[in-house]
């Protein structure tokens, strides 16, 4: 399948191997039933040996989820930008108040409550192991602007199937 989806794709004939490789990771990172992008797929791998900055990014950022799409759609991925942009339309529509949140899960839940699994040790034995990231209670204002950088492509790229709509213009 994924020799299928890559076929697909407007690779340059440099350095093909490694955009291949790339964008099937960052393809990884999609899921499909409602479109959000996760920043990634463990959690607690920790940013430096014994930090404790373990995190759990199995959330969909919507700054990274931005950069992704925005990559992948340059390899001519419409099918992972017109997915996101559903997954935005329905945030947004769930958006009480206006406020939007930096992470949502991927079922656009909102409240990722963090905690620690003492049971698990962490990836060689630097723990804490989290699930849940707390984040989402952060007020990070470039969301809006990340929104509106992806939603534009819904009223200008003539390849996808479901285009923008006067309704998305204004709810957005």
């Amino acid at each position: 399948a994924w020799r299928e989806w890559v076929r697909t794709l407007t690779v340059p004939l440099e350095w093909q191997e490694a955009v291949i490789r790339a964008a099937i990771a960052l393809k990884l990172c999609a899921y499909e039933e409602t479109g959000a992008v996760v920043a990634a797929l463990t959690t607690s791998i920790p940013e430096a040996p014994n930090s404790g900055r373990n995190w759990d990014y199995r959330y969909c950022w919507l700054r990274d989820a931005y950069y992704v799409v925005q990559a992948l759609n340059r390899l001519g991925a419409a099918d992972m930008l017109e997915n996101y942009l559903g997954y935005l339309r329905n945030l947004v529509g769930q958006a009480g108040g206006g406020h939007i949140q930096p992470v949502y899960g991927v079922g656009l839940e909102l409240g990722l409550g963090e905690r620690t699994v003492d049971a698990l040790p962490g990836f060689r034995g630097m723990g804490p192991v989290r699930s849940g990231n707390q984040a989402y209670e952060h007020h990070q204002h470039d969301v809006y602007g990340q929104i509106i950088l992806s939603a534009a492509h819904a009223f200008f790229d003539e390849r996808l199937l479901r285009p923008g709509s006067i309704e998305d213009f204004h709810a957005l």
